[in-house]
């Protein structure tokens, strides 16, 4: 993977530390709502899809209470949620020696695009960035194949010059759709298996171990 030009980042579980943040905000929309709130130990099932996803498939909501959810949601998690969140150990290096090598560094999200530039400025890694992309508020890039595969054009670059980094199936789902290289860190919120269901191949144990990957 060290050829690649183009390296994009998910955010929650590969960039940042996020889970209870999520959860909570999760929790409080569906109690404001007066709905009742599903299991929500396994990270696994809300940490990588679209927010609005997770409410119709996990929480069990139609379509319009589900836009509405996304929007008590987004109200929590900016006065909230959103602080309960920390970059991983050595995230910040690996984004400099990245771009000190000459790569082109982006964050690649599902989270929504304003969301995500407010977490990245929080935890203090939003200037390692030559792009943030992410979902919009008008439904548009929901799905991690649309937002990879929007970098790609945007930043001109073509497939076997990009790569994306992520903890979930989501992620490698998206990428195999994109047609980039794929690389899944084992310290997020996903599963292994997940991932490799999708044909994801190479892994990293830990930050230290995804730089070697990155730049060799």
């Amino acid at each position: 993977m060290t050829d690649r030009k183009l390296i994009m980042f998910d955010l929650d579980g590969t960039l940042s530390e996020s889970a209870d943040g999520i959860k909570l905000c999760l929790t409080k929309a569906l109690n404001d709502m007066g709905f009742s709130v599903p299991e929500l130990d396994d990270y696994t099932k809300y940490i990588g899809p679209p927010l609005f996803t997770t409410f119709v498939e996990l929480c069990g909501l139609t379509e319009q209470e589900a836009k509405r959810g996304v929007d008590i949601y987004i109200k929590h998690y900016l006065e909230e949620g959103m602080y309960i969140n920390r970059a991983y150990p050595g995230i910040k290096e690996l984004l400099i020696n990245l771009k000190a090598a000459g790569k082109t560094v982006v964050a690649a999200t599902s989270k929504n695009e304003q969301l995500a530039i407010d977490v990245l400025k929080h935890i203090g890694l939003y200037d390692c960035f030559d792009f943030i992309c992410g979902s919009k508020t008008d439904g548009t890039r929901k799905l991690k194949r649309d937002v990879i595969l929007y970098v790609m054009d945007t930043m001109g670059f073509n497939n076997n010059e990009s790569v994306m980094i992520g903890d979930t199936k989501f992620d490698a789902e998206g990428a195999m759709l994109a047609g980039c290289g794929f690389i899944g860190v084992l310290y997020g919120y996903g599963l292994e298996a997940q991932m490799r269901s999708f044909g994801a191949e190479v892994f990293a144990h830990d930050v230290r171990e995804l730089e070697n990957i990155v730049l060799g």
